[in-house]
């Protein structure tokens, strides 16, 4: 049974105990916050490590700086608030270490995130297109998956999140979707890429970093143009013996009725650790804001978006002796009844099994350290269109579809390993070498069965599929961090690719039920399905810092991505990829790989009070994989559009981000984000060439048309581009050690997107303004609270990357969210 929270006075109630300068019992004099002792051995998972920023005022009497990692208290003789653990310079979390205290100011800035808190490592300047966004974030930012933690964080710019349901986000990275995702060195691939994301199966409260790579700046994360470094919570070590702790936590969201319950253990001792997690999401459909209509007022929207989520991870971790240690991890998401206001299909369960295995090794003789990583994963799930929301919100759905309804099922599989050897000079630089292999399986169902449900053992089922195929990539990597000077440091890296990619054939009748596929039409060999790539990436970065204030940064790169599974195999498949949304997509086995060169470049300023930051980037796609819609459309959004993956021979993303945050009190905070892409295809006009093949062969849905999609234009603007976005707020944050509290006020400003695709039917969309209001309060060391509320002008808006379908999708209205944390 759900409730439904309908006492303002409850919520005044709530946010008056948030608000600062109330009395609260003192923290000071107690003996640490939860999960720590008075020698300072491990903190509580409700607080994950930040790196320091060197921006906190040093010369006020009353300020508490950072203290070293072995004091037991702060100057004044109080515990510390929290105890933070520095990450390493690969920005991963070394248990070995002993932790170090934080003041409240720098508490303030983990649960709220900011640019300057997003270096990912401690005292040091901001990588030139890399940003690191904490877990703890997702406490005050009431998140859900890894996406939407992404999408609302303000520790990362230029990031835009595209919200499919609640609990499930898709991200576009500089105005594209990120190439590959690890997580605690797993590689993880969707299933399908619309109903399933990367960011989809970490819940954002298990998260401990994710770092946001805008560039081809990465060597260790497999071929592709943007990365996505997800750090899953890990296991603990805690330096005076065994101890054991746990958090209990529970939130709720008034609009959908959305409730998230999570209960974490931790154990362990000096040499050894377990944790465990488990989180519980359930919600219901949720309300749009409200537009003021030309009759009868204000009006509302509902939309079909309930979900019921289960997230668990496990971890257990060994040192065995002093120079080598283990971890093994356990991921596990199951979901039901999850409904998608904007897409075909619903899911009607969906579950992601991880095991992941690492082995570090230290002081070799033939390196300093060596590191391995092992993992499998599998996603499988099912799902169909009759849920009576789907209908309701797709009025045209069933006349589109041969008996009415269609189902879907999934599989989808990535193993593999990854080992790295590192040398250590003395002079502060390293040389890593290391290979990987990345294994991939897919094979996707999308069955329109020619009875009704209750006849369908009589009749004759059709499918478009995604037959069983898959991808191996066996790859070798090198890089090399030099540290010129102690005020100018470069990195260098390398990566060579083989891949291979082969699917069963559709026209020897491998796969079952393909008597409408197109795929077949073309009377591809078995050689020319199977696919060989030979990929390539280089990239050089280097940052100097010209004085004291000022930091300059430098980065170009070239890299190749080969296509993936859908955009090689599909036939015919339902998988929304194009604004309108009711998208049937057709690959193209011989898709050339993706060919991008980009340089960017960085301005850094701290004076003090002030932060500024300034970056701009420019990159040069050759080959970049775009759809041709191949029949046309009356009514988009209400008819099926058939698209075709191709090749065009050269597109551009150029834009830029800036930032900036400003001290104007000891306790007040002024900040600011913009950012910037802009997209554009230049050789527009050129059909693609299997546009070509099909219209020569007499190919269903080709039809030889002289220009792409039957427009004559010589260049247009790339589709699924985000508009200008930028965020103005003010944060509020405590300064004593024995009453901590944090409030933040925010508006978040999207320009109209007037530049469009509209050979793909993409159609332009208004600007809008948002306004966010979040605050937590230590009410004891123990005891959490967090509330607030988004959107809360009740804005009736939707995003540009909203799929149109049917009625539409628009984003959620008013919505209040409370939340506490009990550690014991």
């Amino acid at each position: 049974m759900r409730i439904t929270v309908k006492s303002i006075g409850w919520h005044s109630a709530v946010m008056l105990l948030l608000l600062p300068g109330l009395h609260t019992p003192s923290i000071a004099q107690t003996s640490g916050f939860p999960g720590t002792t008075d020698s300072a051995t491990v903190s509580d998972d409700s607080v994950s490590p930040v790196p320091e920023t060197g921006n906190e005022p040093t010369d006020d009497d009353d300020q508490v700086g950072p203290i070293d990692a072995t004091a037991d208290t702060f100057p004044d003789g109080t515990h510390p608030v929290v105890q933070i653990q520095p990450p390493p310079n690969d920005g991963r979390l070394d248990r070995r270490e002993p932790p170090a205290g934080r003041a409240p100011a720098a508490l303030s800035l983990d649960l709220f995130g900011s640019r300057s808190s997003g270096s990912g490592e401690s005292g040091a300047r901001r990588k030139l297109g890399v940003d690191v966004v904490r877990g703890t974030e997702a406490i005050t930012r009431a998140s859900s998956d890894g996406g939407s933690l992404l999408g609302k964080s303000n520790a990362t710019n230029g990031v835009t999140a595209q919200r499919r349901t609640p609990v499930i986000t898709d991200l576009r990275i500089r105005g594209a979707r990120s190439g590959q995702i690890l997580a605690s060195g797993s590689y993880y691939a969707p299933a399908r890429v619309d109903l399933d994301t990367m960011l989809s199966k970490f819940d954002s409260r298990m998260i401990d970093t994710i770092t946001v790579i805008k560039g081809p700046y990465s060597v260790r994360n497999g071929p592709g143009f943007k990365f996505l470094d997800v750090e899953l919570m890990g296991s603990p070590r805690y330096a005076d013996g065994f101890q054991s702790n746990s958090t209990t936590g529970l939130q709720y969201l008034t609009n959908g009725e959305q409730w998230y319950g999570r209960q974490s253990v931790q154990a362990g001792a000096s040499d050894w650790g377990v944790r465990f997690d488990y989180g519980h999401r359930t919600g219901s459909n949720y309300e749009a804001g409200r537009a003021f209509g030309t009759t009868g007022g204000f009006i509302s929207r509902e939309l079909p978006s309930s979900y019921n989520s289960r997230y668990m991870n496990f971890a257990y971790g060994k040192d065995i002796d002093e120079s080598s240690s283990i971890e093994f991890s356990y991921l596990r998401l199951d979901q039901t009844g999850i409904e998608f206001p904007g897409l075909i299909f619903d899911i009607n369960f969906l579950v992601t099994d991880g095991f992941d295995f690492d082995y570090e090794l230290t002081d070799l003789e033939i390196s300093d350290s060596f590191k391995i990583n092992g993992w499998y994963n599998r996603t499988r799930f099912a799902g169909d269109t009759r849920g009576i929301g789907k209908n309701l919100q797709i009025p045209t759905l069933v006349d589109s579809l041969l008996s009415g309804y269609a189902i879907t099922d999934v599989d989808g599989m990535s193993t593999g390993y990854r080992a790295e050897w590192t040398w250590d000079d003395s002079d502060e630089s390293t040389f890593s070498l290391g290979t990987d292999l990345i294994f991939l399986t897919a094979q996707l169902n999308d069955i329109e069965p020619e009875f009704e449900p209750e006849f369908i053992a009589d009749g004759d089922l059709f499918n478009f599929p995604i037959p069983d195929s898959y991808s191996r990539d066996v790859g070798f990597f090198i890089e090399r961090n030099r540290q010129l000077s102690p005020t100018w440091e470069t990195t260098a890296g390398a990566r060579v690719d083989l891949v291979q990619t082969d699917a069963a054939s559709i026209n020897s009748g491998e796969v079952p039920n393909t008597e409408f596929g197109v795929i077949d039409s073309f009377n591809y060999t078995d050689d020319e399905l199977r696919r060989q790539f030979t990929t390539w990436a280089i990239f050089l970065n280097t940052e100097k810092q010209l004085s004291e204030t000022h930091t300059v940064s430098f980065g170009a790169g070239h890299a190749q991505r080969p296509p993936n599974l859908t955009e090689l195999y599909a036939d015919q498949s339902f998988i929304g990829s194009l604004q309108p949304g009711f998208t049937a997509v057709i690959g193209d086995p011989l898709l050339k790989p993706e060919r991008l060169t980009q340089i960017d470049v960085g301005v850094a300023s701290d004076y003090g009070r002030l932060q500024v930051e300034v970056n701009g980037f420019h990159a040069w796609i050759n080959d970049y994989i775009i759809f041709e819609d191949l029949e046309g459309l009356d009514a988009p959004g209400e008819q099926i559009q058939f698209a075709a993956y191709g090749n065009t021979d050269l597109a551009t993303l150029v834009g830029g981000e800036c930032s900036l945050e400003f001290q104007l009190t000891e306790v007040c905070t002024a900040f600011g984000m913009l950012s910037y892409v802009a997209g554009q295809d230049h050789t527009r006009n050129e059909p693609t060439q299997q546009s070509i093949r099909g219209a020569s062969g007499g190919v269903f849905h080709f039809h030889g048309n002289e220009f792409r999609s039957d427009v004559d234009l010589e260049e247009e603007p790339l589709a699924g581009i985000p508009p200008m976005t930028s965020l103005l707020g003010l944060r509020w944050q405590s300064q004593e050690v024995d009453n901590v509290w944090g409030t933040e006020i925010s508006m978040r400003i999207v320009s109209g997107q007037d530049r469009i695709a509209s050979s793909l039917f993409e159609s332009e969309t208004p600007g809008f303004n948002t306004w966010d209001v979040r605050a937590f309060r230590y009410l004891t060391p123990n005891y959490l609270l967090t509330a607030g509320v988004e959107n809360f002008a009740n804005r009736f808006y939707r995003e540009h990357l909203d799929f149109r379908v049917g009625r539409g999708v628009y984003q959620p209205g008013r919505t209040f969210f409370f939340g506490s944390e009990l550690s014991y």
